[in-house]
């Protein structure tokens, strides 16, 4: 099938493969972890020898093929991007999307900080875990990392680091100028299918913890800057207080802000992640975070059993949380056995759902100064869309124009951010 889509996505000028499809094909060899000469042949036709993508393909063959050099593997994969994000995107018919982009970015991160693992750790989210341990190259990719006495690549540690750097370059770059994420989302995405506050979120998501494992900067700077660009202000508010207000402690240590992060986290339902070796250097205590041992990282099916639980009493279904660290050193991770997952009573979906969203109308409605500031509206009605959708109470009314209110309500909330960017 992706054989026989390439000649259906040329570039008119060069009758090279668009750019939007080259995102596409890769998410999918990603994903399926199969790649052989036909196929290469195939995509090299629609690309160039010389192309930084022909070359990424070239190592991504030979990695699945053999599992060795790794270094040559990462290194590709950064320039393809980078090429890729040089491009002047206005100019092409039909160009990589951002969620497209953010998506492989963090298959780099995640696939360059891999081999820390043995002796280190990786800081992550539990939805990019999920998805990477989903992706079969990238399951490959840290089995090779795994077997302990295999020897690391030369350069490897070299090309980790200038792939974090390009990551956490770009996000900023992307982050500091929201007009040109905007354009960037009109132009390359369908209009349901992906906001430009969904990437922002996404880049933040995706920032913070690789500066955390790859020590790639100071959190509290990069906050200062987001803070000055006005970057919170497109994201959920419960999440930019816990960031923005990292920025009033003293002192300031990177174990509490990383405390604060795995707060914010909590707050989105995706939570925060580290995996590490016994060996691994302590990090902080009483973190709200799943600790995973590199060892359980042999038992794929286990782990994600754990973190796709889904807690019924959840209004977002986001997975419950295990048992916080108990403050002792991060390098001694509780292996998945062990991580419990406190129960809770079945009761009425409909009926937590209901004393939520009245909660925080309560909170609304007390809050005067809220009123006055169009954030905290959107927030309310954005909490209240979900109930009203999955209680029905619409239709309980009048059937007849339950769809026809739902799509009015979320007209008005889209109506409140346009005018809120403006």
């Amino acid at each position: 099938l992706i054989a026989d889509s390439l000649s259906a996505n040329l570039r008119p000028a060069n009758k090279n493969l668009t750019h939007g499809h080259l995102g596409r094909t890769t998410m999918l060899l990603l994903h399926a972890a199969q790649l052989d000469e036909a196929l290469l042949s195939r995509l090299l036709q629609y690309l160039g020898n010389n192309s930084e993508w022909a070359d990424f393909f070239r190592f991504l063959k030979r990695f699945l093929d053999s599992g060795c050099d790794r270094s040559s593997l990462i290194l590709n994969f950064k320039l393809a991007l980078e090429f890729t994000f040089s491009v002047n995107w206005k100019d092409e018919l039909d160009y990589i999307s951002p969620i497209c982009y953010v998506s492989l970015m963090e298959c780099l991160g995640f696939l360059a900080s891999s081999y820390l693992v043995q002796n280190e750790f990786i800081c992550c989210t539990k939805s990019l875990l999920v998805n990477m341990l989903e992706c079969r190259t990238s399951k490959v990719y840290i089995e090779s990392c795994l077997v302990s006495k295999s020897s690391p690549d030369s350069d490897l540690d070299r090309w980790t680091k200038s792939s974090g750097r390009f990551i956490y370059d770009t996000i900023m770059t992307i982050l500091t100028t929201k007009h040109m994420l905007q354009e960037w989302v009109h132009k390359t995405s369908c209009p349901s299918s992906t906001s430009y506050t969904t990437v922002f979120l996404r880049l933040v998501v995706t920032l913070y913890p690789l500066i955390i494992t790859l020590s790639l900067g100071n959190c509290y700077e990069v906050t200062r800057i987001l803070v000055r660009n006005e970057v919170f202000k497109d994201l959920p508010l419960e999440f930019s207080k816990k960031i923005e207000d990292a920025l009033k402690m003293r002192p300031r240590t990177r174990s509490d802000f990383t405390r604060v992060l795995a707060d914010a986290l909590a707050t989105i339902g995706d939570h925060m992640v580290f995996i590490s070796s016994p060996k691994g250097p302590a990090i902080c205590q009483n973190l709200n975070a799943y600790m995973i041992s590199k060892e359980d990282l042999h038992d794929v099916p286990k782990i994600m059993a754990l973190l796709c639980l889904e807690e019924p009493n959840s209004v977002k279904q986001e997975t419950p949380l295990p048992e916080k660290s108990d403050g002792t050193k991060f390098g001694n991770p509780v292996p998945v056995e062990v991580l419990t997952i406190e129960s809770s009573r079945q009761t009425d979906s409909s009926n937590d759902m209901f004393e939520t969203l009245w909660k925080k109308f309560e909170t609304f409605r007390l809050d005067e100064e809220g009123h006055k500031d169009s954030r905290v509206v959107i927030q309310f009605l954005r909490d209240a869309l979900p109930w009203l959708e999955q209680s029905g109470v619409l239709a309980v009314i009048d059937k007849q124009i339950d769809e026809h209110n739902l799509e009015e309500i979320k007209h008005i909330c889209s109506e409140f951010e346009k005018l809120s960017d403006r």
